[in-house]
């Protein structure tokens, strides 16, 4: 038995391979999508949340990324505030750590000095 299906195929705009439905990365400004490999070479993915990562990321290739067309500013702008919030949760929690092993080390030192 011959049969004759149709299928639709995903292709990085940039390099023309073949990719899969869920594994492409579509810039939310222009539309273009692309592989794994010419995503991180091309653009920037943002989470969607301070703390999360997952299916609401958004991705911009450089272009839109340095120049958000109109209809996705306010979106774009969004994800750089997350972007900065996350960069400050992490400069915080690495100040946090920084200041926890100190009191940590000197209360060993002051054991050690009462003999426990």
């Amino acid at each position: 038995m011959k049969k004759q299906v149709e299928k639709t195929i995903y292709c990085c705009d940039e390099c023309g391979k073949e990719i899969g439905e869920y594994s492409q990365y579509k810039c939310l400004g222009c539309g273009k999508t692309y592989c794994y490999d010419c995503a991180k070479k091309l653009g920037t993915q943002y989470p969607f949340a301070v703390v999360f990562q997952g299916s609401a990321d958004g991705y911009f290739c450089k272009q839109c990324d340095a120049h958000p067309p109109d209809k996705v500013y306010k979106l774009h702008t969004a994800y750089l505030k997350i972007a900065l919030l996350r960069d400050e949760v992490k400069k915080w929690h690495e100040d946090f750590e920084r200041r926890s092993r100190k009191v940590e080390e000197y209360i060993e030192r002051e054991r050690r000095n009462f003999g426990l």
